[in-house]
């Protein structure tokens, strides 16, 4: 049984999604997870945010700033009708976890990044930036659009999207022998669309499936502006398919 909620209140989140072969994800998940993919189609998500602070109810809110990058692909919940998350790798700025890492047993990385929302007059749109260094110097700029281009493909609508990509509710992490699960809710947001002009991730580079050219040609790119994001703590051990309590 989970015994602390933890509320983060969000900013800034931004998350940029690519199709890639499932043959080229598979030797790099668990074993004991099964890829979750549309029509044969499976997909990577880079997720970057910045947490402005977190709830611990009845106690009074906690000034917690930092921004965070994690790398993703999804996959089946074992048991349940319900897509997950598998975490290859989490970059987080500078920031003392020790309140809630014991919790959660996550292995961080520490990075540097930057983000920042600019007004296009002439074009009368937004452009997101970041830049920072993981790996390497990232940097990367999109721009909002009013609508997706193209099909949506393997998909049937934005809906869709969204709920697989995003709406996610379980998530795992760690090495074969060492499986955690988590477990979160996500508050209802609103999601606009935005379109990639420069993508530099060499943190994608290093995971062995994906070259620079294809970070250039995501699938779709979310912003949502602001949101909140219940963890519940602690995560679990997972084994021969099960939490271990």
């Amino acid at each position: 049984m989970s015994f602390l909620a933890v509320q983060l209140d969000l900013t800034d989140l931004f998350i940029i999604s690519y199709i890639i072969p499932p043959f080229q994800i598979h030797p790099h998940i668990p074993k004991t997870l099964s890829l979750a993919t549309i029509n044969d189609t499976a997909f990577v998500s880079v997720v970057m945010f910045r947490s402005n602070g977190l709830r611990i109810p009845p106690l009074p809110p906690l000034s917690f700033p930092f921004r965070q990058i994690n790398v993703r692909t999804y996959v089946k919940v074992p048991g349940l009708d319900e897509i997950g998350i598998y975490l290859f790798r989490a970059g987080i700025t500078p920031v003392p976890m020790s309140l809630i890492n014991p919790f959660l047993k996550m292995a961080f990385e520490e990075i540097k990044l930057d983000a920042k929302i600019e007004q296009d007059r002439q074009a009368q749109s937004k452009i997101y930036k970041v830049s920072g260094r993981w790996d390497g110097i990232l940097n990367m700029e999109a721009r909002e659009v009013r609508c997706i281009s193209g099909n949506v493909l393997p998909f049937s609508n934005m809906e869709e999207i969204f709920n697989f990509l995003i709406n996610v509710q379980t998530g795992f992490y760690g090495p074969e022998e060492d499986i955690r699960q988590l477990k979160v809710a996500h508050h209802e947001s609103q999601a606009q669309i935005y379109q990639v002009d420069e993508v530099i991730f060499p943190f994608l580079s290093s995971l062995g499936f994906m070259t620079k050219e294809d970070t250039m040609r995501p699938f779709i790119t979310f912003y949502i502006p602001e949101t909140k994001m219940m963890v519940f703590l602690p995560s679990k051990k997972w084994l021969n398919n099960k939490v271990q309590t």
